[in-house]
């Protein structure tokens, strides 16, 4: 079993981890023309449903 200091650790690494990840999607979107802008929401649209379905159950158990 991990320590409250290792897990603790383990948790800011992962924040650090998605922080990136999110600045990196945004400087990707806002790299993208405006055609594959309309390209990217039109297939949003599509996936973010079910991927956000799938999010919510995981959240909870």
């Amino acid at each position: 079993m991990k320590s409250y200091e290792e897990l603790a650790q383990e948790y800011q690494e992962f924040v650090v981890k998605i922080s990136k990840a999110g600045k990196d999607f945004c400087d990707a979107f806002n790299s993208l023309s405006p055609e594959n802008l309309k390209v990217f929401k039109r297939e949003m649209r599509k996936i973010l449903p079910a991927g956000f379905t799938n999010l919510i159950k995981a959240l909870q158990d």
